[in-house]
């Protein structure tokens, strides 16, 4: 008879009683475990389960297979038993069981010699389990994380888009979130002028703000929209949108502060009609406050009728001579129309400014001194649907 026989019979002999000895040894692991609010039944399930394979491998009734005690493992995730508390419990059950077989063949040598064969078998197979619980456990924690970001999706989708007139399901939604009823908020877009900021986790970082009582983000494509809540004594929103658009390329769109949540669906249209109004010049726009800006990026056809109409000449010529003039006049409007203060912004001398604001004029056909045109010149050149990268044309239309 080889060794492997008499592992095998050894490990028959114990099966027959495996289900005394986890129960005896119960006592022990709970004694021996740190994690208290284990339930004793499914403890003592999970350690017959692993040790009836165990023994089973032993036997030679099959060979070890990682997948076996996948149920096992997977049940002790969904019952909330973290993988060091199951491993724990796996090293001290093992070990316990380990203790009452040296025990049960102390008077037999030739058994006690078995055991002792089997012991390298036992411990390689405990180490093979608590890998494969390594890898079920990070793969369901992949998954359940993915699947509450989900329902959390849908929440604030209800949250962004829903009428509250709805009933339970919205102030379930609200609720759920952990959201207050009343507060001071405001809602955020962050766009993304790469991946990399779709990536970054921004609830938590507006979150970190001291302007910031907690914050809500719903995930999209392109960009990121959130529940801002405030901290009415610290909160500088114009501020808090330039610390976010700050941290990496973004643009920041903001609403009007409201204080109901229930306001939430009309502050998601403002933030995104601030976010339209947004450019590489002017990366935050509030709603309510940058009001020309906004009411251009709320109305686009109007907006490149507008451009058309005031500088749509100036827009034929190619880029590198249309940019300088239009930036100059842009500089000029932003800068109470001083020459001085236009030169300084622009890096050039005063004649040239004034050049540019002759040969501006000169191509547009009206005069920078009235008043009525001017207005529409500013709304032009502020336009976020105005661009000046490319050569003729350069716009971006909608």
């Amino acid at each position: 008879m080889t060794i492997d026989d008499d592992i095998a019979r050894f490990a028959a002999a114990a099966a027959v009683e495996i289900d005394e000895k986890v129960a005896k040894i119960l006592p022990t692991v709970r004694a021996r475990s740190s994690a208290d609010h284990l339930d004793d039944r499914e403890t003592a399930w999970a350690l017959t389960m692993t040790l009836r394979e165990l023994l089973e491998v032993l036997q030679g009734q099959h060979a070890y297979d990682a997948s076996a005690l996948d149920e096992v493992i997977s049940r002790r995730f969904d019952q909330g038993v973290t993988l060091l508390d199951l491993l724990h419990t796996y090293r001290i059950g093992v070990a316990a069981i380990w203790e009452e077989w040296a025990a049960m063949v102390d008077d037999e040598p030739a058994d006690s010699k078995t055991l002792l064969a089997a012991t390298p078998r036992i411990f390689e197979m405990v180490d093979r389990i608590s890998q494969r619980a390594n890898e079920i456990y990070r793969d369901l924690a992949v998954n359940s994380a993915r699947r509450r970001e989900q329902v959390r999706a849908a929440l604030l989708d209800v949250l962004f888009g829903g009428d509250p007139a709805q009933g339970a399901p919205y102030w379930d939604a609200v609720g759920t979130l952990g959201i207050p009823r009343q507060g001071q908020f405001c809602v955020m877009e962050v766009t993304a002028a790469n991946t990399t900021v779709v990536e970054t986790d921004w609830e938590k970082i507006v979150a970190g703000s001291n302007a910031v009582e907690a914050a809500w983000f719903r995930l999209g494509p392109r960009s990121q929209v959130g529940l801002v809540s405030l901290n009415a004594r610290r909160c500088d929103l114009t501020s808090l949108g330039q610390s976010v658009a700050e941290r990496a390329s973004a643009t920041v769109g903001l609403s009007a502060p409201f204080r109901a949540v229930s306001d939430c669906r009309r502050a998601r249209v403002q933030a995104a009609t601030a976010a339209a109004a947004t450019s590489t010049q002017r990366p935050v726009m509030r709603y309510g406050q940058d009001v020309l800006d906004v009411l251009m990026a709320s109305s686009p056809e109007a907006a490149n009728s507008l451009i058309d109409a005031t500088i749509g000449s100036v827009l034929q010529l190619p880029a590198d001579r249309a940019l300088p003039l239009i930036e100059t006049v842009r500089a000029w409007l932003e800068n109470e129309q001083s020459v001085a203060s236009t030169a300084v912004v622009m890096h050039c001398h005063r004649n040239t400014v004034n050049y540019r604001l002759r040969r501006f004029e000169a191509l547009s056909g009206r005069s920078l001194s009235d008043n009525t045109w001017l207005a529409q010149v500013l709304l032009a050149v502020r336009s976020p649907g105005l661009t000046l990268s490319d050569a003729k044309g350069t716009r971006e239309r909608e």
